[in-house]
């Protein structure tokens, strides 16, 4: 039965690549990739002739016409390979359906690995490394990032997010006013040129959200505590029984303007948060 190589590519810097994953991609076989003028473009940094080999366009667009693809090469005995723009094919592309056909198939699954963005991101922020929780790119609904955001808070470690450039910004101004007093790190372009890191507390967003270039690639790291997660189990606890008070105090004729406003100013929340719940 053939087998599939999983192939890590470079995230910025090309000296990152490894000896098993240059020799893999000069050699012979199919390359199914996510942009073949990116992977073409980098066999050419490379000094690698391309013009002989067999590559295969592979984007979340297109995974299910080419996993018959894939698995006909692999029941042929060829040698397949799976690579992305940058970094690991399993990490926030769309290795995952294919690798579970592949096994289902009975094929064997291989890998040559290499940098990947998140480890980095991870090394260079300074926050605990142990346990760590990648969620990948965040929803682009505000309404539903602020609901991970408060997700976050039952969940103690590490989190670290992919965001693009143009929200980057408006993601961060959003998750420092849902998450307070919580240690943020943020890093751009990872072992490129303009690689950047920036560090600070959500309460002082303000002081730091200037200092940020909105261009490149994006890693948003934050630190959640145990003293953070059983606090805000604590809150939501408390937040409840003060939802139940308010109901109780309304059906006596308190309006819900006047009981959102006395209990945003008891969770220091918005009113208008509050008045939303109170009428949905």
């Amino acid at each position: 039965m053939g087998t599939l190589t999983l192939v890590t590519l470079p995230i910025g810097n090309l000296a990152d690549i490894s000896k098993r994953a240059k020799d893999a991609i000069s050699g012979e076989g199919y390359f199914f990739c996510e942009d073949t003028r990116v992977f073409r473009s980098l066999l050419s940094h490379l000094k690698i002739d391309s013009s002989n080999k067999q590559i295969v366009s592979c984007h979340g667009y297109s995974t299910a016409s080419k996993i018959t693809n894939i698995l006909d090469l692999l029941d042929r005995d060829e040698l397949v390979y799976l690579v992305s723009d940058a970094g690991s094919p399993a990490i926030s592309d769309p290795a995952y359906p294919i690798i579970q056909e592949v096994l289902k198939s009975g094929h064997e699954l291989e890998t040559y690995p290499g940098v990947s963005s998140p480890i980095v991101a991870l090394e260079l922020s300074g926050l605990p490394a142990i346990p760590f929780h990648f969620h990948g790119f965040l929803p682009r609904d505000d309404s539903k990032k602020k609901d991970t955001f408060n997700l976050l808070c039952h969940t103690y470690g590490t989190h670290i997010f992919f965001e693009a450039p143009t929200r980057v910004i408006k993601t961060l101004k959003l998750m420092c006013l849902t998450l307070k007093n919580t240690n943020l790190v943020v890093v751009r372009e990872l072992t490129k040129k303009f690689q950047s890191v920036y560090r600070f507390n959500s309460d002082h967003f303000d002081k730091n959200l200037g200092d940020i270039v909105p261009k490149g690639e994006f890693i948003i790291l934050l630190y959640v505590s145990k003293e953070q997660m059983i606090q805000a189990s604590s809150w939501q606890t408390s937040e409840k029984k003060l939802e139940k008070l308010a109901l109780e105090y309304m059906e006596k004729g308190a309006t819900p303007k006047r009981v959102s406003k006395i209990i945003a100013e008891i969770l220091n929340r918005s009113s208008k948060e509050i008045y939303s719940k109170l009428v949905k």
